[in-house]
């Protein structure tokens, strides 16, 4: 990989908090070295994964939350 672009710069970059400069010289790593377009691609690789295993509640785990929330307020 070069030395330009290391993983906390393509991480960095994914999330589009690189400054511009920064984002030139990463955008231009991936176009030309393979070996950072391969880290690049594991990476959006595996953020895509987590956003897919972020789960949401199930409706009646937050209705036993909520519940419980008004139960407390009244003894407060």
């Amino acid at each position: 990989m070069s030395k330009i672009s290391t993983t906390d710069n393509l991480i960095l970059y994914y999330f589009n908090e690189t400054a511009m400069a920064e984002t030139v010289l990463v955008q231009n790593a991936i176009d030309i070295d393979v070996v950072v377009r391969d880290e690049y691609e594991e990476i959006k690789a595996a953020f895509d994964i987590l956003d897919e295993c972020i789960a949401t509640p199930k409706q009646s785990s937050i209705e036993a939350i909520m519940s419980y929330s008004k139960l407390t307020q009244c003894l407060s």
